[in-house]
């Protein structure tokens, strides 16, 4: 049995990085390492499960350090992406060359984020992180241009958010990287639901306004469809102001996706995904793959499905279950 519920905090789903899969695709980066960042790697060279173990490490740190319920962060969390990029020298290499690079500058014979007398050094080396992703393009920040119809008062807040987490004020739209309208008149108290990577018998879930560091890893599920594949953008991306307001609260850059307007600054509506009420999922079982949203409506009674060998059971307030024979 696999349940899918959402994590209470932003901590590392530990056994993605411990699954064999994710070990290997650790080769990758170790090589890159050991290529370009041997003066700071040789003395003790690191190996697949090592680097996997210190990825942990420094998710579990930004959670404590720069985390929802930290009062005034010093910095923002690095993107949940950024740790999952695996390519050579993409985000990950930079992000463990920095380190490394760190730790030799500073003399350190580990690395160490439990000690109370580290959290300064370990915050610099964050900036150091962020600074190398932001050089190497593994990075950039938002330049963000506020509608006019937004309320001024909600304006003066908003512009404070921008520049308290390090994005830029766009003077106009047509130089900006988001467009920020005013808040939806939709209704968002019910918990819809993504599955963003796909592994056999197992997914990453994401969760509709929460941040990246929230995903959950599933395991134990059985799920037909492929994930759907990023899709190049010709413009801005265009959300509302809650997309700012949760950034604000989550002290990290939200999920553009979870947030865009349903109509666009020249009056045409956005093509959305497909979405699936309990009801009409329930239909088609086979619906429970990646290129969707579900809605999990918490009023509702449970809905079970059967399905050849697997049985799906939709439960209120903890999202759906699959039990599998």
């Amino acid at each position: 049995m696999a349940s899918i519920n959402r994590k209470k905090d932003g901590s590392p789903n530990i056994k993605f990085y411990e699954s064999q899969e994710t070990i290997v695709q650790f080769d990758v980066v170790r090589q890159w390492l050991q290529k370009n960042c041997k003066k700071y790697t040789q003395a003790e060279p690191p190996t697949n499960k090592g680097l996997a173990s210190l990825v942990v490490q420094l998710l579990q740190f930004q959670e404590d350090a720069f985390g929802r319920n930290v009062s005034k962060p010093p910095l923002n969390r690095l993107p949940i992406r950024c740790f999952m990029d695996f390519r050579p020298g993409g985000a990950l290499c930079h992000i463990l060359a920095a380190v490394y690079k760190f730790k030799s500058d500073q003399g350190w014979r580990r690395f160490d984020f439990q000690s109370p007398s580290r959290m300064d050094r370990n915050v610099e080396m964050f900036m150091t992180v962020e600074k190398s992703l932001v050089q190497n393009k593994c990075l950039s920040l938002p330049h963000i241009y506020i509608m006019p119809e937004i309320d001024k008062q909600l304006v003066v807040r908003l512009k404070d958010i921008i520049k308290r987490h390090q994005g830029t004020i766009a003077e106009s739209p047509e130089e900006s990287t988001h467009l920020v309208y005013p808040p939806s008149t939709s209704d968002s108290s019910e918990e819809w639901v993504r599955v963003v990577l796909k592994r056999e018998r197992c997914a990453m879930i994401h969760w509709w306004y929460y941040p990246d560091s929230y995903d959950t890893w599933v395991t134990g599920i059985d799920i037909d469809q492929e994930p759907e594949s990023p899709q190049p953008r010709s413009g801005p991306y265009e959300v509302n102001v809650r997309w700012l307001l949760d950034l604000d609260e989550y002290n990290e850059w939200m999920n553009e996706e979870d947030y865009e307007v349903e109509m666009d600054l020249t009056g045409r509506r956005h093509a959305f995904k497909p979405r699936y009420t309990v009801e009409e999922a329930s239909l088609n079982a086979r619906s429970y793959g990646l290129n969707s949203k579900y809605l999990l409506d918490n009023s509702r009674p449970n809905v079970e499905v059967r399905e050849g060998g697997n049985h799906f059971n939709l439960k209120p307030n903890s999202g759906f279950e699959f039990l599998c024979k």
